[in-house]
């Protein structure tokens, strides 16, 4: 089959021949959605060649399983949807995998915070930080008004609050804890490596 007949193909038609090994209809994949899998790791990730390597993973894995490859909306969806899911699964492991996180957190702040985080990354991390806070009781609430807006140490919170400094930590852990969680939902490892630089 020529290039043409084949880049002629519906997404359908496309992952027919997929599920038959054809090297033709992968390089076609590869050449349709590249930019936007790119694009898309590159707003998950915010570093080039990081998001260079997930979309080759990405790619791969698509190869890997096309036999079975049962794909319910479009074939577009579908490996943005794997590229969402290895991202995420890239920042779960940074809980477990030093070298990984310390290899990130550097190319990270070398190619992203050259000059600090800027404000739209600021901004998005206000709000994943409010959907977080919006999770907690009111005290846990109150607990980072004190500390993190207000700059109370954890022993002046507590005094104020009339409780001990153990029960305002306790509350901070879980405070930090919910943004992480809403931060890895939406597999925005950018950001999570942003969140270890703020609350180290």
């Amino acid at each position: 089959m020529t290039v043409q007949a084949i880049a002629n193909k519906t997404e359908g038609e496309l992952i027919e021949f997929l599920r038959t090994g054809d090297s033709q209809a992968m390089a076609e994949l590869y050449n349709r959605y590249y930019e936007p899998v790119y694009r898309y790791a590159l707003s998950l990730v915010k570093m080039k060649d990081v998001a260079e390597d997930i979309v080759h993973e990405v790619f791969l894995k698509v190869w890997e399983i096309r036999a079975q490859l049962n794909i319910q909306s479009s074939l577009k969806n579908y490996i943005l949807r794997t590229c969402h899911n290895y991202t995420v699964d890239m920042a779960r492991r940074l809980s477990t995998d030093r070298k990984l996180k310390e290899q990130l957190l550097y190319l990270y702040q070398e190619q992203v915070l050259e000059n600090g985080p800027g404000p739209k990354e600021l901004e998005r991390m206000e709000t994943l930080l409010h959907d977080a806070l919006e999770t907690l009781t009111p005290q846990q609430r109150k607990v980072y008004e004190l500390c993190k807006k207000q700059g109370l140490t954890y022993q002046q919170a507590a005094d104020q609050l009339g409780i001990s400094s153990h029960t305002v930590k306790e509350h901070m852990g879980n405070v930090l804890a919910a943004l992480r969680r809403n931060i890895l939902e939406r597999g925005e490892l950018g950001l999570l490596l942003l969140f270890y630089i703020l609350y180290p």
